[in-house]
């Protein structure tokens, strides 16, 4: 008997494993081959689309466990950010006191502590937070007050505060 040379399913067309077993030009045997083939390529593709999910779900894990360490980074960022701004408007604030200290100081003869105690009472802080503030007793935060009263000619703590005011306001102003 004469066998024809086997033709393969692109020489067909045949895909399905109906079609091969209806094609009288395979025999048993190429068919079952055929077969074997055409589920080995189906259970390969299968394989790979799961492995496909597995590594979309694999990254979709990782990229949700990574969401909460980058939002951790950012906001640790702008904190540092809102540090940075803060102690920036701190040093400028602890730069306008000294120089209004200075230029209090300087005008009026009082001494650099006598300064200090004036500005902190210009703050609105009391004797005992001046003294907390400054690291000394309160008796000498009050001896330092009497002390400035006399030099600006004050009769009291509303007094200095007013003077402070306008001295600060004279020394920001231009001329």
């Amino acid at each position: 008997m004469y066998r024809a040379a086997k033709p393969t399913e692109h020489q067909l067309g045949l895909t399905r494993l109906g079609d091969l077993a209806a094609s009288d030009a395979i025999t048993a045997p190429d068919a079952l081959a055929a077969r074997e083939a055409l589920a080995a390529r189906e259970a390969r593709a299968a394989r790979e689309a799961l492995a496909a999910r597995e590594a979309l779900a694999a990254r979709d894990v990782l990229a949700a466990q990574e969401a909460p360490a980058a939002r951790e980074v950012l906001a640790a960022r702008e904190a540092l950010a809102a540090r940075e701004a803060l102690a920036a408007r701190e040093a400028l604030a602890a730069r306008e006191a000294l120089a209004a200290r200075e230029a209090l100081a300087a005008r009026d003869g009082l001494t650099p502590r006598e300064s200090e105690v004036l500005v902190l009472v210009a703050d609105g802080d009391s004797n005992s937070e001046i003294a907390r503030r400054l690291g000394i007793a309160v008796h000498t935060v009050e001896r330092h007050l009497g002390n400035l009263y006399r030099k600006i000619g004050a009769r009291g703590r509303a007094d200095a505060v007013a003077y402070a005011i306008r001295r600060m306001t004279e020394n920001r102003q231009p001329g």
